[in-house]
């Protein structure tokens, strides 16, 4: 599946800058910028959500924040048309909350499982900068810096207690993929974001409600009536980005005809800011 995202994008990129290059006027530039978002994430398996005894809590806040580079093209097309591969880095935080009875003692308790991530983001990104909108596709490649849990009630048996015992090793690195729609004008884009993940996130046998307590079958058996096979655990997050865009390098054919370069404000700049500027 990776390989041929990279295809798409590799087919993309060339199809880009091949088109029309020796039209009336081209800007190919770089950017630099600032990026964050503010959301809320979704963890699904299906054993969680059949089993009885587990109430999930209403999602918590999750933000990222980071940098970003893109590379674009504008050609000799209407609307004031931008191309462009934006490269994302982001680093994030969120968390999930259960609470558990187990059949076996009616213990009940309360879970906060907290997620520190890394994410790398490579999209393709349409912009009109006449009608001041963009839209946004690719893949993003996620992984885990640290997961650590907090429990209501004490027991020897949970993970926690033992401190050779690192929580993140529970998951793995997954891709997603990542569809987004926004306003774009002049330094700023702003925008909603969708990323569901294309595979588990964690180790088989595992489940974010497993934490050595719940899922011991000596004290609490009925964990296989519902954990007997493996399923998988996705992520979905639901995101409001922004943007903060820097014009880095532009190299480009002017409209005049003449070839030419610059630095922080872009060749044919009009084409790049919109119009109304």
């Amino acid at each position: 599946m990776t390989k041929r995202i990279y295809k798409v994008l590799s087919l993309i990129i060339l199809m880009m800058f091949a088109y029309k290059v020796d039209a009336q006027f081209f800007t190919l530039f770089t950017e630099l910028g600032l990026k964050g978002s503010v959301g809320a994430t979704y963890l699904q398996n299906e054993n969680i959500q059949n089993d009885n005894k587990v109430t999930e809590i209403p999602n918590s806040l999750y933000y990222t924040y980071g940098g970003k580079v893109s590379l674009s093209y504008i050609g000799a097309m209407p609307d004031y048309t931008i191309f462009g591969i934006h490269g994302e880095y982001l680093y994030g935080q969120f968390s999930k909350e259960y609470t558990a009875i187990r059949y076996s003692s009616a213990d009940e308790y309360s879970k906060m499982i907290n997620y520190k991530i890394n994410t790398i983001n490579i999209l393709f990104r349409y912009t009109n900068a006449r009608y001041r909108f963009y839209l946004e596709a690719g893949p993003q490649f996620t992984s885990f810096v640290t997961v650590t849990e907090t429990n209501s009630i004490s027991s020897p048996l949970f993970y926690t207690n033992d401190s050779n015992f690192n929580l993140s090793t529970s998951y793995v690195p997954f891709k997603s993929i990542v569809l987004g729609i926004g306003f774009h004008y002049k330094f700023i884009s702003a925008g909603f974001r969708v990323c569901n993940s294309m595979e588990s996130i964690m180790n088989t046998g595992m489940h974010p409600i497993s934490d050595g307590f719940y899922n011991d079958l000596v004290t609490n058996p009925h964990y296989n009536e519902y954990y007997f096979k493996d399923a998988a655990t996705s992520l979905l997050s639901l995101e409001f980005t922004l943007d903060l865009n820097i014009p880095f390098f532009s190299i480009g054919k002017a409209s005049c005809g003449n070839r030419s370069y610059s630095f922080f404000r872009p060749v044919n700049e009009q084409y790049y800011w919109g119009r109304g500027w």
